[in-house]
């Protein structure tokens, strides 16, 4: 399993960032970037309540095997394949 502030290490280390800190916005600051990518202002409140349900733990999930993958390709392999390559195109 892997958690944001190792996801950042991953991103950082492949784009040439180490140390890259994770950042976490106030919530009317997500609220309004969400709105500037065209969600309503209702939904964007909603993804916000979803992340505290996540952060308190009241969403959780029930099936993850901890041992097993449970996903086809691992956060590092995706960095690697889509996200070094659209960043550096970005950029």
């Amino acid at each position: 399993m892997i958690v944001i502030p190792g996801a950042t290490d991953i991103i950082g280390a492949r784009t040439g960032n180490p140390g890259l800190p994770y950042v976490r916005f106030s919530d009317e600051d997500t609220i309004r970037n969400l709105q500037g990518m065209g969600i309503s202002r209702s939904v964007a409140v909603s993804f916000v309540e979803l992340s505290h349900g996540f952060d308190k733990g009241i969403v959780t999930t029930t099936t993850i095997d901890s041992l097993r993958p449970n996903a086809p390709t691992s956060f590092s392999a995706f960095v690697d394949e889509v996200f070094v390559p659209m960043f550096k195109h970005a950029a």
